[in-house]
């Protein structure tokens, strides 16, 4: 039979505790593991292009930037979304040399993914300071990741109607989420009720609805259904990969 007393005494000594300690880390490590394997390929790519960012300051390492962009540009797994997101961060900068390397290397690796022309067009109408033809161009022909880096140096440069025309025709918009959250943040800048009203009801909006909700219910002078979103908003809960490893955490330290 059990004794309870001693079993009691026994969780209250220090080698128990440093030994439930230890097994908690190493339940953590190896959950914490098997979450990140699933996206090895993502953070290595989030390195890479975050070392790029960082090689493109220093004029004597150009070499070293062309060879890394270069490899990264041959991987048939680039998660497009990310590198079109280190593409604005490069417009931004505004170094006519980067900008010159990244698009002589899209055009070469052109052949690996043919959205790699559309964003070396974007680079050399900056370098060419010809943002506006290009527009034209691409507003008569909608092409990926086009009309969003446009979007992008149009509200860089304050031209916020022309950023909305542009984002509005992005192939990509129906599936990218960052997209949709620049769309909703300009239709609100612009006032367009009208069309923040149609989204309202759109399912694929469901992310940016209580953004949108909080626009319409303080033009709609409905205070209380603001103040109710507003407190949604704050206490929205992720359910990732950590939150998921907190409450197992959680779940263990209970137990003990």
């Amino acid at each position: 039979k059990l004794n309870t007393y001693k079993l009691y005494y026994k969780t209250q000594t220090v080698p128990f505790l440093i030994s439930m300690v230890a097994v908690v880390i190493a339940i953590g490590l190896i959950i914490s593991t098997l979450l990140n394997s699933t996206k090895k390929d993502v953070l290595m790519t989030k390195s890479a292009l975050y070392n790029l960012s960082q090689l493109q300051f220093n004029e004597l390492q150009k070499d070293i930037f062309k060879d890394e962009l270069a490899k990264i540009l041959k991987s048939p797994n680039l998660p497009m979304e990310e590198f079109v997101e280190f593409i604005e961060h490069i417009a931004i900068i505004n170094n006519p040399k980067t900008m010159e390397i990244i698009s002589t290397q899209l055009d070469e690796h052109g052949s690996i993914n043919p959205n790699y022309q559309n964003i070396s067009l974007f680079l050399k109408a900056i370098n060419a300071n010809d943002l506006s033809s290009l527009a034209i161009k691409a507003k008569s022909n909608p092409a990926k990741y086009l009309n969003r880096l446009l979007a992008n140096y149009f509200i860089l440069h304050n031209e916020l109607q022309n950023a909305l025309e542009c984002l509005q025709l992005e192939p990509t918009l129906s599936n990218s989420e960052k997209c949709k959250h620049l769309l909703v943040s300009l239709l609100i800048q612009l006032k367009k009720t009208t069309e923040l009203e149609k989204l309202e009801s759109d399912p694929q909006y469901k992310l940016q609805y209580d953004e949108i909700l909080k626009y319409l219910s303080l033009e709609r002078n409905t205070w209380t259904l603001l103040f109710k979103t507003i407190i949604n908003s704050q206490f929205k809960i992720n359910f990732d990969g950590i939150f998921f490893l907190t409450l197992l955490t959680g779940i263990i330290w209970f137990g003990i």
